[in-house]
């Protein structure tokens, strides 16, 4: 598999020494192209800047000196962009193919670099913070597990962890037989990693931002009196308290 780095040599990781490492995958904000579902009913412009919001709190929120945080863009050529949305330089081109296909090889490209464990998670998770990282990593640390799921509410998963990347094992997680995209993504994914002989663990289900309903149900956690939580970043929580969203939505 060609190696990211390569393409990119003056752009060298800033914290790369091994050890642990946080991939973050994501697709840079732009009207027309992002969170086309949301967009259907808050428009482009608004699902672009939620998008945008999402991102820049997920990198403040996961970025750790106990870990290398290195994000993932799709599409290439807007590593710039997504470089200095987020300031933070360690950014390199996803590989093309589904989902599965450029999970594997962001966790292939974070073990070619010797480190160990590897976690991936996607940038659309409010309510996402370190302590879920730091909870994988402890369960991989200490043996308790060959692979981590965090169990989003739709069905999928927003975080996966890994110790190791064989083939014929924890590679069999990332492949075809998944079908990506649907409410069977984590059950059809504890499956195959049963079948492959590995130990799966789950550590807290959250929600992603897919729908309008799921950004109604997150300004009503912003609004439940009480409610102490960390629901979403600032800027994801201004925004998503700003947004015009229709009431029958």
């Amino acid at each position: 598999m060609p190696h990211p780095h390569g393409a990119h040599p003056n752009v060298p990781p800033p914290n790369a020494q091994p050890g642990p490492a946080l991939g973050i995958l994501t697709r840079a904000p732009h009207p027309g192209t992002t969170k086309t579902r949301l967009a259907r009913v808050i428009g482009n412009d608004a699902a672009a800047a939620l998008a945008t919001a999402m991102l820049q709190d997920t990198v403040q929120a996961l970025h750790s000196h106990d870990w290398r945080t290195a994000l993932f863009v799709e599409p290439g050529p807007a590593l710039d962009a997504v470089r200095t949305l987020t300031g933070h330089p360690d950014a390199l081109p996803q590989t093309a193919g589904d989902i599965g296909r450029r999970m594997q090889s962001a966790a292939a490209t974070l073990f070619d670099d010797e480190h160990r464990p590897v976690v991936l998670v996607g940038t659309d998770i409010p309510a996402l913070r370190a302590t879920a990282i730091h909870d994988a990593l402890r369960a991989l640390a200490h043996n308790d597990a060959d692979v981590v799921f965090g169990p989003a509410h739709d069905g999928g998963y927003y975080l996966i962890g890994l110790n190791q990347l064989r083939p014929g094992r924890e590679a069999r997680l990332f492949h075809h037989t998944i079908a990506w995209s649907t409410d069977h993504v984590l059950a059809r994914s504890e499956a195959v990693a049963a079948a492959a002989g590995l130990r799966a663990v789950r550590i807290e289900t959250l929600t992603d931002i897919d729908t309008a309903a799921d950004l109604a149900d997150l300004r009503a956690r912003l609004n439940t009196p009480g409610d102490h939580g960390p629901a979403a970043g600032p800027r994801t929580r201004a925004l998503a308290m700003a947004i015009d969203l229709p009431a029958d939505d």
